[in-house]
């Protein structure tokens, strides 16, 4: 008997067993495209990618395609982490309608006669005009108020700390003098200072 099938006698594991162990093993890791959904083949991009260590430097200079869809355009490159992003998914949460959508949502509503293009484009002009926008704007003019009261306490702090600093700095020159004045020696030095002038 061959040396490299020998192994297989003493186990009391038969070929066939072993080929179907393989085929589970197979169907667990590496399932069949065609029998996932799209989530799950993203997942498994990612996964893979992730822990094959996948490098897509090949894919550097290639045209993108023309139409990517919103999800893919600004998620993470499969490879640097096992998770696949909430955006490629298609499961990231919906951002919160801003001023301006709740604006022009209200005013259709409360104008339902006519032509959607005229009523939006007339809920446009009124939001232009700041009907929509006053209550934003007493918001920010109270966040610049409150800004400029605070950079003003600021450089009042610094002008203080700054005055404290020169009183301090006078008045240890004026010490460091005194001591100068105070040593040994000192009436010499300066005699041969004046001396040289």
């Amino acid at each position: 008997m061959p040396a490299k099938s020998a192994y297989m006698e003493k186990s009391p594991l038969t070929v066939p067993m072993l080929r179907e162990m393989r085929t589970l093993i197979k169907a667990a890791f590496h399932p069949s495209v065609s029998g996932m959904s799209r989530e799950q083949i993203i997942r498994y991009v990612y996964m893979t990618a992730k822990h094959l260590g996948w490098s897509w430097s090949q894919l550097d200079g290639r045209a993108i395609r023309k139409n990517q869809p919103r999800g893919c355009r600004g998620s993470a490159a499969p490879g640097r982490s096992g998770e696949a992003p909430l955006r490629a998914l298609g499961t990231a949460p919906k951002r919160k309608p801003s001023a301006y959508n709740l604006f022009i949502r209200d005013h259709m509503a409360d104008n339902p006669d006519g032509d959607a293009r005229e009523r939006f484009s007339d809920a446009v002009d009124a939001w232009k005009a700041g009907q929509g926008r006053r209550s934003g704007a007493k918001q920010a003019a109270a966040t610049r108020a409150t800004r400029r009261e605070l950079r003003d306490d600021y450089e009042r702090a610094q002008a203080k700390r700054k005055s404290a600093r020169i009183t301090k700095n006078k008045a240890d020159s004026v010490a460091a003098t005194m001591r100068s004045r105070n040593r040994p020696g000192a009436a010499a030095m300066r005699s041969i200072s004046m001396r040289r002038r």
